[in-house]
């Protein structure tokens, strides 16, 4: 702190003790052997969590017209009544003094050190260590701590004052506020969360760059393992009731000294002093199957380094269409569960694009389960599918005819269906203008003869119910176009 300090007044005690250097009747004995610290004020460490302590040396300087002679000093830690007082007296109500058990001047674990300066001596040091685990801990303890908010404003410090027992202190030197963080070492991935690619087979490979990033320098060096991991695909297809499956090591290749080499988990080395590692991975969708996904994770660093699952992967599901050619569909093999009575869901299937089917507008009951449905018998059974849903103008701009939320249900008899997967935010890849936007890939997990599509929700916000009674909810469609394997 030193903005607390005058400092007019340091530099006219330093001149006197500068001064004071070669002994001089003219000056009192209070300067005949003067000690002071050398970091006074406030200072800053940080005690990183993956070492086990962080230590700060301290460095005592002597100095006076008489330093032929032995002198004692002691450095220590304010007690808890010191601290309250000087933390009122500067206004520091955030700050929180370290507790004992968080740090040693010693293996004792003793809160003060005992510097013996010899005759003549001008300087001698001790240092004070930081447990950063017991620390760390400590700081989850603070008021606010772990909101994100009130906790930020948090200062630990460490009071440190000197004193001698047989010389004078220079009180503008005397006093050092040790402020403390306690940090984790942390590693991220540049690219995270999920990625859906839309190509064919005959598509250019995909190329993705990653960065691994460590929060701090790297003074210890450390391994991580990058690996295509089949656990974290697993609990993404749990979480979002999908079912996609691990991409397999033949459609991937990794960038190794300028050489792509076919994918294998491997071992990442971070070197003392690199904190960043670049990543090139390509995909060839060629290669990629009907459901595939790569699921990239760096995971099991070498040290004890803070960890994030949803930080450090990204899961990139390639979707390659089961098929170039969509599955004709007879105009008596669709049907709806609503319509206008005038545009109904052979529209979907006509191959006409100024034509469309709409549900019914007027107040009708939804389907408790379904909403508003169209089914598609299948002119033969297959496991894979993905669908081309075309928009119809919409002269009001509202983008309301547009689904917002599809449940996709499959079935072998067309009466027991089973759920497959959903589409949810539809609105925002639409611009309220005529346009064709591909769903899928969906793997029915066998091979199955109906599909249906159920529109949950939609209308202006994107949020109206289909299911209830008495709904005037609708929605339209030009193209429902189906493609399968």
């Amino acid at each position: 702190m030193n903005k607390i300090y005058s400092f007019i007044a340091i530099a006219a005690a330093a001149a006197m003790i500068t001064g004071c250097d070669n002994y001089d009747d003219r000056y009192t004995p209070e300067y005949a052997s003067v000690v002071r610290l050398e970091q006074f004020g406030e200072h800053e460490l940080t005690a990183w969590t993956i070492n086990d302590s962080e230590i700060y040396k301290l460095n005592i300087l002597r100095s006076g017209h008489n330093i032929g002679t032995a002198t004692t000093a002691t450095v220590r830690v304010m007690s808890d009544e010191e601290w309250k007082a000087y933390a009122s007296t500067y206004g520091l109500g955030r700050y929180y003094k370290i507790p004992n058990d968080c740090f040693k001047f010693s293996e004792s674990g003793s809160d003060m050190a005992v510097i013996d300066f010899a005759p003549n001596q001008i300087s001698g040091e001790t240092a004070v260590t930081i447990l950063s685990g017991k620390l760390s801990s400590y700081s989850q303890t603070l008021p606010g701590s772990g909101d994100g908010m009130e906790g930020d404003g948090n200062v630990i410090c460490l009071p440190i004052k000197l004193e001698t027992g047989n010389g004078s202190v220079l009180q503008a030197q005397s006093t050092l506020l040790l402020k403390v963080m306690s940090m984790d070492a942390t590693l991220t991935l540049s690219t995270t969360g999920f990625e859906k690619i839309k190509c064919s087979p005959s598509s250019s490979p995909i190329v993705r760059e990653y960065t691994i990033n460590l929060s701090c320098e790297n003074p210890w060096g450390f391994t991580v393992k990058l690996e295509n991991n089949k656990e974290l695909l697993d609990s993404y297809n749990s979480a979002n009731d999908t079912r996609y499956t691990l991409m397999g090591a033949s459609a991937i290749e990794i960038l190794d000294n300028g050489t792509w080499k076919p994918w294998a988990d491997s071992e990442i080395e971070f070197p003392i002093g690199s904190n960043t590692k670049t990543v090139s991975v390509r995909i060839d969708p060629a290669k990629v199957g009907m459901m595939d996904a790569m699921a990239l994770c760096v995971s099991k660093p070498s040290l004890n380094l803070t960890t994030d699952v949803q930080k450090l992967s990204n899961i990139v599901a390639v979707q390659v269409k089961p098929s170039t050619q969509r599955i004709r569909i007879s105009a008596s093999d669709i049907s709806a569960s609503t319509d206008d009575g005038t545009h109904t869901a052979k529209n979907l299937v006509d191959g006409k694009r100024n034509s469309y089917y709409s549900s019914n507008p007027e107040p009708h009951d939804g389907d408790p389960v379904y909403g508003s449905y169209v089914d598609i018998k299948l002119p033969s059974p297959i496991r894979y599918f993905a669908f081309d849903y075309m928009s119809r103008f919409d002269f009001f701009g509202d983008g309301s005819g547009i689904p917002n939320e599809v449940d996709i249900y499959v079935s072998d008899d067309g009466n027991a269906w089973e759920k497959c997967g959903s589409i949810t935010g539809m609105r925002r890849n639409f611009n309220n203008m005529s346009q064709t936007v591909t769903y899928g890939n969906f793997d029915a997990g066998k091979e199955i003869k109906y599909v249906r599509w159920a529109v949950i929700k939609g209308g202006a916000s994107g949020l109206v119910d289909h299911r209830q009674p008495n709904t005037t909810a609708y929605w339209s469609a030009s193209v429902l176009y189906i493609y399968g394997k």
